[in-house]
């Protein structure tokens, strides 16, 4: 009897959908990928591909026989499916092969269907463009991570120039190669990313003031006011001409590159607290909210801005006309600071908010402020460069990622993306009347130390969704604090008021974030007016879903 040799990871099946993000009106292309890595020729193979939505209902199913594939050869398929309507959803593509009925290998691949991109910002950057840099891996990785926008950063000659003429120039001591900042746009935009050009709002360098110093805001002394000693502050305000002079530049800047967006940022309050402009104070907030206004009307793009240290984060969430609030943390030092801001900052704006917040490479400590960030319905700018992490306001400092901190924020990646309907939908709102604890476990609405942090939402009348973030072993709540890892916890029992579940029957999901973006079907019982789940483990994030059942298919 001749006994095969094993061929246990010698196929490899690889997934990979032509754009990050799809439309309703888009053909979703999904090209499928077979390795035949071991040293005999397989036979009778069968390739089943599915698509499914977030909870793991099939949606489309196809089955491909592939009669041969030789020792080290290899076979691709390109399933097509049409994009469903709808605001936001999550899908799974998955494929499993088969030689004969024997099982070999599988591959999955998370996508989106949203209507409008802003809806989801998964924000990355670029912060270097150098003439050797492979640009092709960098946006591969930020698109296996779900990047659907990304900043480029200090990528102009200097700061009031946005139509650099030279091939090759420095900023700050950083080289710029023209041609790297193209392909980074085109390859970028190729995969459905859109490219963001960062601008300051309102700095120039010495070569425009000199032409210019009656754009200068001044203080009460009529000195100019000045960032960092190197960059000019001058009034963005309509009643300016340099408000027009950087739209202006911003228009061809845009025919030039073909950027998707403007990113235009400030450096916080304290650079224009007293700022005058012709003698009289300036309304700095105003002209922020007027050229942000005056930008998205006349060039057609998307606007972010930056509220550094949420600031002027009321006027400019109720009347700026921006994609999705953006807000670069200083003083909010703790993970309650974060969740009460991201509160207000929604109640404020309606629009998903980007959370800016540096910290280093540092498993615990980036797994619990995500954690954190996205189960209280924010996003992060944090990954870039491919495989870069953002440690400082200034990125060109990020850090390359390890490989197993770089696993599990992949998969955070993948469950933001196809659970995102129950995250981040306008209907999921924050379940302030539903009573949800742990018992014999410390838990809180709240991040507290030695505490589960139990956050629930009511989605309709169609789902609860119940985000725990595990604090047990975590004594210092501040989020830059480097942090031990939390103690695992086992066999935890949530109580729900059953009085407060508007549904007969349900189906109850775990997705435990840190470890797979599959989600477990769990079990529950009814105690004394009590809805109890089991959930088995609990590291750094669960999500329960908790669906009525007539839905859930």
């Amino acid at each position: 009897m001749t006994i095969e040799p094993s061929l246990d990871g010698a196929v490899y099946v690889d997934l990979k959908s032509d754009k990050v993000s799809y439309s309703s009106k888009d053909t979703v292309r999904i090209k499928c990928l077979i390795v035949n890595n071991s040293k005999r020729a397989l036979q009778h193979l069968k390739l089943l591909f599915n698509i499914e939505d977030s909870l793991g209902n099939i949606l489309y199913t196809d089955e491909i026989k592939i009669p041969h594939l030789k020792a080290k050869g290899c076979f691709y398929e390109v399933f097509e499916w049409p994009a469903p309507e709808c605001l936001m959803c999550g899908f799974v593509a998955r494929a499993k092969v088969y030689e004969n009925e024997h099982y070999l290998a599988d591959s999955t691949l998370i996508f989106d269907v949203v209507r409008d991109y802003s809806l989801t910002p998964r924000y990355g950057f670029f912060a270097t463009f150098a003439a050797d840099e492979d640009v092709e891996f960098r946006v591969e990785r930020l698109a296996r991570f779900h990047i659907n926008y990304v900043q480029f950063y200090d990528w102009f000659e200097y700061h009031g120039n946005y139509t650099p003429e030279l091939s090759d120039y420095t900023i700050l001591g950083k080289p710029i190669h023209l041609n790297t900042v193209r392909k980074k746009t085109k390859l970028s935009k190729g995969k459905g990313i859109k490219c963001m050009a960062y601008v300051p709002i309102y700095a120039v360098d010495e070569r425009v003031y000199s032409k210019h110093p009656e754009w200068a805001l001044r203080d009460s002394n009529g000195r100019p006011l000045r960032f960092e000693d190197w960059l000019y502050l001058v009034n963005p305000s309509r009643e300016c001409d340099f408000h027009n002079f950087l739209l202006e530049e911003l228009e061809r800047s845009i025919k030039i590159f073909r950027w998707d967006g403007v990113h235009l940022d400030q450096y916080g309050e304290k650079w224009t607290t007293n700022a005058y402009w012709n003698n009289r104070e300036a309304d700095v907030t105003r002209g922020f909210i007027e050229f942000i206004n005056d930008a998205r009307e006349k060039l057609k793009v998307d606007i972010v801005f930056n509220l550094v240290d949420a600031w002027p984060l009321e006027p400019v969430s109720k009347e700026a006309n921006v994609s999705f609030i953006y807000i670069e943390l200083w003083s909010y030092e703790t993970y309650a600071d974060i969740q009460r801001l991201l509160i207000k900052a929604r109640e404020f704006s309606c629009k998903p908010v980007v959370i800016a917040a540096y910290t280093e490479v540092h498993e615990p400590t980036v797994l619990l402020l995500d954690a954190e960030i996205f189960a209280n319905q924010g996003f992060r700018i944090e990954v870039g460069e491919g495989n870069k992490y953002l440690v400082d306001a200034y990125f060109p400092k990020c850090k390359e990622i390890p490989k197993p901190l770089e696993r599990k924020l992949q998969n955070y990646y993948d469950v933001i993306t196809r659970y995102e309907e129950y995250i981040y939908h306008p209907d999921v709102k924050r379940a302030r009347n539903i009573n949800v604890g742990t018992v014999d476990m410390k838990s809180s609405y709240y991040p507290e130390p030695h505490s589960i942090q139990v956050i629930p939402y009511l989605k309709g009348n169609q789902a609860i969704v119940i985000h725990l973030i595990n604090f047990i072993g975590i004594s210092e709540m501040k989020w830059k604090k480097l942090q031990p890892e939390p103690i695992e916890q086992r066999d935890i029992t949530l109580r729900v008021l059953k009085d407060s579940i508007e549904m007969d029957e349900i189906d109850i999901y775990l997705v435990q974030a840190d470890k797979t973006h599959e989600p477990l079907k769990l079990s529950y019982g009814v105690k004394e007016g009590y809805l109890e789940i089991r959930v088995p483990t609990l590291k750094y994030w669960n999500i329960i879903i908790a669906k009525n059942a007539k839905t859930s298919s």
